[in-house]
């Protein structure tokens, strides 16, 4: 026998989850001009703990495609808003980088050696570049 409260899912949650990603998100009472949707934001507007949707996403798959939608929004709406310099870059990236967007930068490592060891030809061919 299952331990714990029944749960709180049902169709109208769903109904209000799915308010929240045709454009409820919005509609913040606590920030004006709400820029994406959020797992956070949901958790909210449902009077949900993060930790509930986060399970819910798991255990419904209506729920989890929902969750999956709005995730999609916002790393779209993030993905253009930081090329077209409309959010902070740091802040972006951080955001991004939950989406599994990372940030990669390529080094090019060149062989260094002392002028001591070098030969006769190499020193010859160095000296003929300049």
């Amino acid at each position: 026998m299952a331990g714990g409260r029944p749960t709180k899912y049902n169709d109208a949650i769903v109904e209000k989850a799915q308010e929240y990603l045709d454009g409820d998100w919005r509609f913040n009472e606590y920030v004006e001009d709400v820029p994406f949707p959020t797992e956070v934001g949901l958790a909210r507007y449902l009077g949900l703990a993060r930790s509930t949707v986060a399970l819910w996403a798991q255990k419904h798959a209506e729920f989890s495609d929902i969750l999956e939608k709005i995730l999609t929004i916002q790393q779209e709406i993030l993905e253009a808003g930081g090329v077209m310099g409309k959010f902070n870059p740091t802040i972006t990236r951080l955001i991004l980088s939950r989406h599994g967007v990372i940030e990669r930068r390529e080094l090019e490592v060149t062989e260094k050696k002392a002028v001591e060891e070098l030969s006769d030809d190499e020193l010859a061919r160095i000296a003929s570049r300049d």
